[in-house]
């Protein structure tokens, strides 16, 4: 019961706050982790991302909560040459996707954070929240590119195997950042966010081969090529004949993304008046 009280009065507390809804964009950069990783962290900074941009919505208040919701646009990318491991080098396998993610966060800045004032210019702040996100993941075969999904290069799609994977995901995004007033109306973040996602293909790799003339009978011969792509490292025209459930990915670890991102956020409400509404609400908690 105590429980339940708090939680009420936490709730009528937040009513009667003026709340400040302000619109943004963010720049900034998003990375991959997953199967096709390479052993050395700078290798996979540096080349398992691209560009990501982001608008959003904030709905804040002159405390330490806000709320926002937002688009992003980004690019992920891995390649088995971009590694040292002479295992992965002889696997071969790459992948590049566009994402489009929507994301509700939740922001509690620690030190509380008022964008409509100067008195704390300042403030560090930690987030988390859902999204979901939208992938395909394709590669490049002689001059022409091919979306991994359709292909079901694991199998997918047929009797004794799973079904073709969804490519809209959810995710956890937790991370932090920091918030900075710049002048009257125009306030600054600077954020690091990680992904975790409850799909293990992002990069179209997750369990096991199956045998090159299985697959070839199963889902065509393209999908048997660009399952298995050892030969064209090898410099030999012949496909590999592997055992139909030998390792081909990691399977027990789903895939993440990460973004760092540098936003700028505007008004889009009159803080003034909605700081004015403020001393007109009235609360609607029951009585005790």
């Amino acid at each position: 019961m105590r429980l339940i009280i708090l939680v009420i009065l936490n709730l009528c507390f937040i009513q009667l706050k003026a709340q400040i809804i302000q619109g943004g964009i963010a720049i900034g950069k998003s990375v991959y982790w997953g199967d096709l990783n390479a052993p050395e962290f700078s290798a996979n900074i540096n080349k398992n991302g691209g560009l990501a941009f982001q608008g959003f919505v904030r709905y804040s208040y002159p405390s330490k909560t806000a709320f926002k919701v937002g688009l992003m646009l980004g690019k992920l990318q891995g390649n088995d040459q971009n590694s040292s491991a002479t295992w992965q080098k002889e696997r071969n396998l790459n992948f590049h996707t566009r994402i489009f993610e929507l994301s509700v966060l939740g922001e509690y800045y620690i030190f509380g954070f008022d964008p409509t004032s100067m008195e704390k210019p300042f403030s560090p702040y930690i987030t988390g929240g859902l999204a979901l996100v939208h992938f395909d993941p394709m590669t490049d075969y002689r001059g022409a590119t091919y979306s991994l999904q359709a292909l079901g290069t694991e199998g997918q799609g047929n009797p004794g195997y799973a079904s073709k994977y969804n490519k809209v995901a959810v995710s956890i995004p937790f991370g932090g950042g920091v918030a900075i007033k710049l002048n009257s109306t125009v306030n600054l973040s600077v954020d690091v966010i990680a992904r975790r996602t409850f799909t293990d293909y992002l990069d179209d790799l997750s369990g096991n081969y199956v045998n090159y003339d299985e697959l070839k009978s199963l889902n065509g011969e393209l999908a048997a090529t660009l399952a298995d792509r050892t030969n064209e490292y090898l410099g030999i025209n012949e496909p590999k004949q592997r055992i139909t459930g030998t390792q081909r990915g990691g399977k027990v670890v789903a895939d993440w993304y990460f973004t760092a991102m540098v936003g700028f956020s505007f008004f889009l409400t009159d803080p003034d008046k909605s700081m004015r509404k403020k001393s007109n609400y009235k609360s609607s908690c029951p009585k005790f």
